[in-house]
């Protein structure tokens, strides 16, 4: 049973912002970092329980290839994907959003 995957609007920005930057370091980048991040949200949306909580009830699934982490929590059937944060930035920014 896969769960309904809703992004955040700040989610979507977060994605736009490091899309941007791929853009600027070579041209297939962002089609590299959208696809791996469609995939773990597709393994999310199948067993979001998989990725152990790390604040409170949020959950963070770190992508492979990429150094980014996508903070979400769990709702009646739905997921929330509140930010998707490069492992620099502090955590507590995706934890804030919540």
């Amino acid at each position: 049973m896969e769960f309904e995957v809703v992004i955040k609007p700040l989610a979507l920005q977060d994605l736009e912002d490091a899309i941007k930057w791929y853009q600027s370091q070579l041209k297939n980048l962002p089609e590299k970092l959208v696809s791996e991040i469609d995939s773990c949200l597709t393994l999310i949306s199948k067993n979001p329980q998989h990725y152990q909580k790390r604040y409170i009830d949020v959950r963070i699934a770190f992508l492979k290839r990429f150094p980014y982490g996508i903070y979400y929590t769990v709702e009646t059937k739905k997921i929330y994907v509140h930010a998707i944060l490069h492992t620099k930035q502090n955590p507590r920014r995706g934890i804030k959003r919540i």
